[in-house]
């Protein structure tokens, strides 16, 4: 193993790559690492957890850069699998993104997209590169060099969560947005892997002023032979507002290599939202065989910051209308619908709604999406079946309030899937003890996906309030049976019992002592383990 990442070290120069073990400490949720800039979470379908840590440098570091844990059990331990890391005047990391593909340990690939710039302001020097990992092995797979460019920001998907099963070879793509200052305008590049992620060819898709954030989403339906890849990113960006309009561009992965002439500006279809958006996250339906109204619809969603309130912002959730069908062509301004949200959630109240993230779950047939809320510095989960897609018919998934009382203005958290628990797992950064101390990268693989078809998950189980006080509630989909335990942190067990009802309130005992508690549920042969804060 080491000899091996030294090979690798010696042929990428400046950019190493090292592994090494460690295990996370045990919080409130599960703490990966600090200094937090950025926190990706993604998985594979046996259940393997990856954790993209990106970190800034502090007073005593000058090193900026990323390290990838991974977990193996569900999310319940985490070791360190890889690392790289570059002092920050010499190479300034602008982002990373990564996706994690696989069923099982011997097909296992992770690809890791860096954007890196060297130099100074009015001499940069962009650089992007995707990092192939897999359990014990490390490649650098695509790099490419921006002689006049800066970058700024990166996004990595693929159409296939298992390769062989629904795609062999599978796509993989990574875009990334920056500025040209020899030709002096904004940039949007793509690189796209036909084969696997082992060979990558590059294009320029669209030079114009005020580019900026990008998402970036492959997905379809592979027994009709469709598959969709497409971007999302900002454009007529305003550097002192940071607000513009939101572009896209939507194609066929097989005609990755046809050309552009102009992205649909989707928001611009509202004459409010003109300008008004920002950072958008786009999602596609993948292998989905049970919602196709039409062959050649496209099941997506562009989820952003809606700021056309000067005093607040809302999330715009767009969506293709029932009629629209791909021919070949990028949609247009009036093949879009919207829908707006809010929270709480459905009313007009005030939760400043910002960092959309979205994902497709493709065993329960629905989209998640996670944001945050600055007002009430909350995480909110989120979700819609994808036969609701059409209606607008969202619900409310859960919530997460912040241990230290004060999340960062850009928590930017994200989701992804457990498939092979039927769970959520989502990841953010957080601020530590106060705004002044460093941010933190933390996860939760705990989340049950709710709205998922009867039978799939334990009663799609929720356990409220977290923190909590004297008591607490098991909520249940359906009244099933269940067993439940109450641990503290030595593993000891604190109280017990069973129940048969959806909904069973429990008294915590008086002189239980305040901390971090565990509460596990058997039901229907199924289990489930929750952390409870007791305050």
């Amino acid at each position: 193993m080491k000899n091996r990442i030294k090979t690798i070290i010696a042929t990428m120069l400046l950019y190493p790559i090292m592994a090494a073990s460690a295990q996370p400490e045990w919080g409130a949720n599960k703490f990966i690492d600090a200094f937090s800039d950025k926190c990706v979470v993604s998985v594979t379908e046996n259940g393997w957890i990856y954790v993209l840590h990106q970190f800034k440098p502090n007073l005593a570091s000058e090193l900026n850069g990323w390290r990838l844990y991974e977990s193996t059990d569900g999310g319940w331990s985490f070791s360190l699998a890889a690392e790289r890391s570059n002092n920050i005047n010499d190479l300034d990391l602008k982002d990373v993104d990564m996706v994690a593909t696989g069923d099982q340990e011997s097909n296992i690939k992770v690809f890791i997209g860096e954007l890196w710039n060297t130099g100074s302001n009015g001499s940069w020097n962009g650089r992007i590169a995707v990092i192939r990992y897999m359990p014990g092995e490390y490649q650098l797979v695509y790099e490419k060099f921006h002689g006049t460019d800066q970058a700024y920001s990166l996004s990595v998907a693929s159409d296939s969560r298992a390769p062989g099963s629904d795609a062999n070879p599978f796509a993989v793509a990574v875009a990334w947005t920056g500025y040209n200052s020899a030709l002096q305008a904004d940039e949007l590049h793509l690189a796209y892997s036909l084969s696997g992620g082992d060979v990558y060819t590059y294009r320029n898709m669209y030079q114009f002023p005020g580019i900026n954030r990008v998402s970036l989403a492959l997905g379809g339906n592979s027994q009709l032979d469709i598959g969709y890849y497409s971007i999302a990113f900002e454009t007529n960006f305003d550097a002192g507002s940071g607000l513009g309009n939101a572009g896209l561009f939507l194609g066929r992965i097989s005609s990755f290599a046809n050309a552009w002439v102009e992205p649909v500006l989707v928001n611009t279809k509202f004459s409010f939202l003109n300008g008004k958006v920002s950072r958008p996250s786009v999602c596609i339906m993948q292998d989905a065989t049970d919602y196709v109204p039409g062959s050649n619809f496209v099941p997506l969603l562009i989820a952003m910051e809606d700021h056309s309130n000067a005093s607040n912002s809302d999330l715009a959730v767009m969506r293709f209308n029932a009629t629209y069908q791909f021919t070949g062509f990028n949609p247009e301004v009036p093949d879009m619908s919207m829908i707006e949200i809010t929270y709480p959630f459905g009313t007009n109240s005030s939760g400043h709604e910002k960092n959309p993230c979205l994902v497709y779950d493709r065993d329960y047939n629905h989209f998640l999406m996670t944001y945050s809320t600055e007002n009430t510095e909350e995480l909110i989960y989120t979700g819609i079946q994808a036969g609701n897609l059409l209606a607008d018919d969202w619900w409310v998934m859960g919530n997460y309030r912040s241990n230290t009382g004060d999340l960062p203005d850009d928590p930017l958290p994200h989701v992804d899937i457990d498939l092979s628990q039927g769970k959520a797992v989502f990841g953010w950064k957080d601020n530590y003890l106060n705004a002044l101390s460093p941010a933190r990268s933390y996860i939760d693989a705990e989340w049950w996906v709710l709205g998922a078809p009867e039978g799939k998950t334990p009663g799609s189980i929720a356990i409220y309030p977290n923190p909590a006080l004297d008591r607490i509630t098991i909520q249940l989909q359906h009244p099933s049976e269940f067993i439940y335990s109450i641990h503290d942190s030595q593993g000891r067990v604190v109280m017990s019992g069973e129940g048969n009802q959806a909904q069973t309130l429990l008294a915590i005992p008086a002189l239980t002592a305040r901390g971090m508690y565990f509460v596990r549920i058997n039901s229907n042969g199924s289990e489930l383990v929750k952390k409870i804060l007791l305050q």
